[in-house]
């Protein structure tokens, strides 16, 4: 009995004018392909936008060039993929897929936030002020 293969071609969300999609011919691989399913519940019921709003930003808005919504974002699916450790982030701050979960504009040149960005995320201080951070940096 011979296996039938068929090739199946799932559509997702696009990110700006960049089709994504899944297929199964061997070109640009990824082990974190349930990412994509996680981004579309995600378009469905923002719950990382929410998430993100519970976040005080006390940077200087001049330097920031990762917003506080696309670090939580960047985390939340950092763990929901598996990588626990920030220092997972130096190498995922490369990863295009990542970068398409996040919603870059162009995935295959943005970089993502490092590791000690989101450690300044997810440990400055409740009481921390704007006169508190040096250079933007709590």
């Amino acid at each position: 009995m011979s296996t039938e293969c068929n090739q199946f071609v799932f559509g997702f969300h696009p990110l700006k004018q960049r089709e994504i999609r899944a297929q199964f011919d061997g070109g640009a691989i990824t082990s974190d392909g349930g990412g994509l399913l996680l981004r579309e519940v995600e378009k469905r019921i923002g719950i990382l936008h929410q998430f993100a709003a519970c976040f005080s930003d006390y940077r200087n808005a001049d330097l920031i060039e990762h917003t506080v919504e696309g670090m939580v974002a960047q985390r939340v699916y950092g763990l929901a993929l598996g990588y626990e450790d920030l220092n997972d982030h130096e190498e995922l701050r490369k990863d295009p897929l990542l970068a398409v979960l996040v919603e870059k504009s162009d995935p295959s040149q943005e970089t993502l936030a490092g590791k000690s960005t989101l450690n300044r995320l997810e440990l400055t201080r409740e009481t921390a002020s704007r006169r508190d951070c040096v250079g933007g940096i709590c």
